[in-house]
């Protein structure tokens, strides 16, 4: 027979291509998340169901649990979505492409080990990406202080100079190449403490006046060692820091007996090595370096006298100066010790002598120690002198006081009481003589002066001096203009007459105190030999003497 039937179309779901899903494969996906991408342009009655394959889509078999969470494998992969229309049981499939990235591939480091002091140093946290890493340049690594801090992305900002005491810090390693996926783990943080005590070295002093000397620059070492055991430190000396910072075998060979190499003062270096604690990344010991100042410190100058030193005693034995015996050094900077008798024997210690200025009036022998004590190495000198009595002149004259010396030589003796070999003479400021005895003193007064030659008194007389000078130059220089007999004040009574070579009176000195000038009636007589004569009296007793003289124009 013949029948008749409806035919209805229904049109299908719309296939509209979905966004595909990228995550890293720690993450996990829950397929209902792209359920409001998908249905957002469909019909309120299409419902989805998703499926591994295109075949289990299209028989509606074996569909995936859309709420849980699945791992997909790393890589590329595909969903297949069953859009059913329930109004009309209508479907469509359409894909979703899948992406995996694999999280970077990372090693858990060792921990990094830092030699510091007080359970603090400076970590280079840098120094652990190559093995953090595997060396793959791609990565990016940063640290963190804590876990908060790694999830809010609060780096440590300055990751090779990180001051830390020990714990453990955060590591993310980021890809950029694969979906900044990133890994995470933990970096142990160990603080190796450095041998040795955190202190300067004690100076190492000595006297010698060379400027050099032998030390043995070791003796430092148990106080630079500190707490740490002998056994876990090992001490190296240099005379260059460089050398000291690199710890290579430019060593002193023999710091027991180390003589300075510049003269007065020199550092040395003392590298302290452990031998427990390594910097896990260099390898180096952990260790200090001292800096251990020598110092070879001079004795104390001797600035005494090379003489005895004296008393002021006077005529009749007192003493009126002491001898005054200084050091010549300041009391600031020096000590002093006085001894009675020579090298300074405690025994002999002066009570009470113990500044630079020491002063006696006993004779003898002395001694005194100077010590410098502006430094540690508290060097001595030990000096010896001589104290001894010493005359003041009390009385002196000239033998003879007053002479006449036409004719005869000119000699005057100095005659002191008491007499004393350390007494000086002098006449006028013509310079001090040991000899007491004037030869050839020329007319006129002198003063005849006696000292004591270490400055106990002085005492002065005058002596006169009747005598003709052998020359005269008037030529108005000042010097020499006037010739006319010396030390009149020697004599009671004086006449003097000048004439030339044919016995002509040429000028009357006897009441002329200020000399003939070289002229006659206002003309000047020329250069040549003039002869004089002098009456004279003295006591009552008269004498006459001639002679000659010379004008030098």
């Amino acid at each position: 027979g013949i029948g008749t039937f409806e035919v209805e179309v229904y049109d299908t779901p719309d296939q509209n291509p979905v966004t595909p899903i990228v995550v890293c494969e720690d993450e996990s996906v829950i397929l209902a998340n792209k359920d409001a991408e998908i249905l957002a342009s469909q019909s309120p009655t299409v419902q989805t169901r998703y499926f591994y394959t295109f075949n289990n889509a299209r028989d509606n078999i074996s569909p995936i649990n859309k709420n849980s969470n699945l791992n997909p494998p790393v890589g590329t992969s595909t969903v297949f979505v069953r859009l059913t229309d329930t109004a009309n049981q209508c479907f469509s499939i359409v894909d979703i492409a899948v992406n995996v990235f694999a999280v970077p591939s990372i090693t858990n480091p060792s921990p990094l080990s830092t030699c510091g002091d007080n359970n603090s140093t400076e970590f280079n946290l840098n120094s652990k990406i190559a093995e953090i890493t595997g060396n793959n340049v791609n990565y990016v690594v940063a640290f963190y202080n804590t876990q908060p801090d790694l999830v809010a992305d609060n780096a440590i900002p300055n990751p090779e100079a990180y001051s830390s005491v020990s714990k453990t810090i955060f590591v993310k390693v980021t890809d950029p190449t694969g979906n900044n996926c990133a890994s995470e783990t933990t970096l142990a943080l160990n603080v190796l403490q450095v041998p040795g005590n955190d202190t300067v070295p004690q100076l190492l002093e000595e006297c010698d006046a060379t400027g050099f000397h032998t030390f043995d620059i070791t003796e430092r070492e148990p106080i630079l060692r500190g707490t740490t055991a002998p056994n876990e430190a090992a001490f190296r000396y240099y005379i260059n820091l460089t050398d000291a910072q690199a710890n290579n075998n430019n060593t002193i060979n023999s710091p027991e007996a180390f003589t300075n190499t510049v003269i007065d003062y020199q550092k040395i270096y003392i590298r302290l090595n452990s031998t427990l604690n390594f910097d896990s990344e260099t390898g180096i010991a952990c260790y200090r370096i001292y800096e251990q100042e020598i110092f070879v410190r001079p004795y104390p100058e001797n600035l005494l006298k090379d003489t005895s030193y004296k008393i002021c005693i006077d005529i009749d034995g007192r003493v009126v100066n002491q001898a005054l015996i200084d050091a010549g050094l300041p009391d600031a900077d020096y000590a002093f010790s006085w001894y009675n008798g020579f090298d300074a024997i405690d025994a002999n210690r002066i009570i009470n002598g113990n500044e630079s200025i020491f002063t006696t009036p006993v004779a003898g022998e002395y001694s005194v120690k100077i010590t410098n004590i502006t430094n540690s190495a508290l060097c001595s000198t030990i000096v010896n002198f001589v104290v001894e009595n010493t005359l003041i002149p009390f009385s002196i004259k000239g033998e003879p006081s007053e002479l006449i010396a036409f004719g005869i030589d000119n000699t005057i003796t100095a005659i002191t009481t008491p007499q004393s070999a350390d007494f000086e003479y002098m006449l006028n400021n013509e310079g001090w003589q040991q000899s007491n005895i004037f030869n050839n003193v020329p007319e006129g007064i002198h003063t005849l002066t006696v000292r004591n030659e270490f400055g106990c008194g002085e005492i002065s007389t005058s002596v006169v001096i009747t005598d003709y000078p052998k020359y005269f130059t008037p030529n108005g220089d000042g010097y020499h203009d006037y010739w006319n007999i010396g030390g009149r004040v020697g004599v009671d009574a004086l006449n003097v007459y000048i004439f030339d070579r044919a016995g002509k009176l040429i000028k009357d000195l006897t009441n002329n105190q200020s000399g003939w000038d070289g002229t006659y009636e206002g003309r000047a007589l020329p250069s040549d030999d003039y002869w004089f004569k002098v009456i004279y009296s003295k006591n009552g007793i008269t004498g006459e003497y001639m002679n000659h003289f010379s004008l030098k124009r």
